[in-house]
């Protein structure tokens, strides 16, 4: 027997690994990002403090952003 995935499915499975995806390099990004951000601060008693606001900020430029896209799947 052959089995035909929908075109839905696979879109979806498409869409899945490439959200998965962009998932691990925003990662990749907000860590070496703020990495550099501490480094920058390494002089000053807050520099964790920086690095701390610095991912907060990524965060939650990503969230928005996220949303922003959100009117695609309703």
């Amino acid at each position: 027997m052959v089995y035909i995935t929908p075109t839905w499915q696979s879109s979806y499975a498409r869409t899945k690994m490439s959200f998965d995806a962009s998932v691990r390099s925003f990662r990749q990004y907000r860590m070496a990002q703020c990495q550099f951000q501490k480094e920058l601060a390494s002089t000053s008693n807050a520099d964790d403090v920086i690095q701390k606001a610095c991912e907060a900020e990524l965060n939650s430029t990503r969230v928005e952003r996220l949303k922003a896209e959100m009117w695609r799947f309703n």
